[in-house]
């Protein structure tokens, strides 16, 4: 078995939906400085992106049961974050570095990015298409999904991003949904996200 299988199936063990790996010199090539992979592992070579779904119950009564989501979104970023750490623990046993980037904090408030995108390193990785929202949109699961990310020096195989115009198809079936559905009208028709919009609604409503 290769070492990019054996990982993957370690994952999926532990209870992670999809997996990726994403090229780090090429999130190299597009993050702006300070967020790039070789920023927070200097000899990085590979990003592993996991995702976890959400139940769609819980998705399905926002915004009213916003409670019960935010209670979940909890459980799931801490038991990711454990995932990514364990996993980073893995690589060092076998002798390579790794870094596990939790999937919330710690984030730039100045820019209202995060210290490594794992939006685009999923896509990079091949389990998505960034959205009209901004959101990433996966083909099993749609946008109803959360990830954590590590960045590693291990010798592994990337997975390409994929082309499938996800967006674009699902338009026809949405109509575009996303921008009337946002509680703040944060998404422009031309896909650019009003982040303050955004932030403001997410600080007054966890």
């Amino acid at each position: 078995m290769s070492l990019t299988s054996e990982i993957k199936e370690w994952i999926k063990k532990r209870g992670i939906d999809f997996v990726g790996i994403a090229c780090a010199e090429v999130l190299d090539k597009k993050a702006p400085d300070g967020h790039r992979p070789k920023d927070l592992l200097p000899d990085a070579s590979g990003i592993v992106v996991m995702g976890m779904r959400w139940p769609d119950s819980i998705i399905e009564g926002l915004p009213d049961r916003r409670d019960i989501y935010s209670r979940y979104m909890l459980v799931m970023r801490d038991e990711m974050d454990a995932i990514a750490f364990d996993l980073s623990r893995f690589f060092q046993e076998l002798e390579y570095k790794a870094i596990p980037i939790p999937n919330s904090d710690p984030y730039d408030l100045t820019n209202l990015i995060g210290i490594l995108s794992h939006k685009h390193a999923a896509v990079e990785a091949g389990l998505g298409e960034l959205g009209l929202s901004s959101l990433l949109l996966t083909p099993e699961y749609g946008p109803r999904i959360r990830l954590v990310s590590v960045i590693t020096n291990a010798p592994l195989d990337f997975d390409g991003p994929i082309s499938e115009k996800l967006c674009q198809k699902g338009q026809e079936l949405c109509k575009r949904s996303c921008l009337e559905k946002c509680p703040v009208q944060a998404i422009s028709d031309e896909g650019k996200i009003d982040k303050i919009k955004c932030s403001y609604y997410i600080a007054l409503h966890k």
